[in-house]
């Protein structure tokens, strides 16, 4: 796919499927800035368009 890409004017598009937060974490540094600490699971699919292709309003 990736060959074809280069040989035409394609693109990936990328659709999220679902997203899971599985730990969630706020930690300091002790000098009072906090930052967050973030373990998920990605399910996401890919495609090879190109512009012929009419753009789906959900994936935008």
């Amino acid at each position: 796919l990736a060959e074809e890409a280069k040989d035409r004017c394609c693109f990936w598009r990328f659709v999220l499927l679902q997203l899971s937060i599985l730990r969630a974490d706020i930690l300091s540094d002790g000098m009072g800035k906090e930052m967050a600490e973030i373990e998920a699971l990605v399910e996401e699919a890919a495609e090879l368009v190109d512009e012929s292709h009419p753009k789906n309003p959900n994936y935008y």
